[in-house]
């Protein structure tokens, strides 16, 4: 099913819903598949990083070794993720969350290096959108 195909569905839908119309069962397949490619439509953007200065308590813990905490939804720990540097370049990281280091984008320490992050998309599927 084609994005186009999907927003056209959701659509249809939405206006059946408006109506009181009850969908039929392949009604409901399709709707279901479009739902879920726009669900991953919108996972699958592009995340701003945002971080915090760590607290006195948490920079004794840290070893004073870290001194920011990012605030914002992390990959999960050893994922892959491009991601957008500062100068905005976009390049390929690996997220460690580290228990002496804390969470970081392995090669981007600073908490300024990386401005956004997003999962790899999906490979190309031989034609299909």
């Amino acid at each position: 099913m084609t994005k186009k195909r999907a927003r056209d569905i959701l659509l249809i839908q939405l206006a059946a819903a408006e109506t009181d119309g009850k969908p039929n069962t392949y009604q409901k397949t399709n709707f279901m598949e479009a739902l879920k490619i726009a669900i991953d439509e919108l996972e699958n953007k592009w995340i701003p990083v945002t971080f915090r200065r760590l607290t006195k308590a948490e920079r004794e813990k840290y070893d004073e070794v870290v001194d920011f905490m990012y605030t914002c939804k992390l990959p999960q720990n050893n994922e892959d993720v491009l991601i957008t540097t500062f100068d905005g370049r976009v390049e390929s990281a690996t997220y460690v969350d580290d228990e002496v280091y804390g969470g970081y984008f392995d090669g981007y320490e600073d908490e300024d290096d990386v401005i956004a992050w997003r999962p790899y998309p999906d490979g190309w599927k031989g034609g299909k959108e």
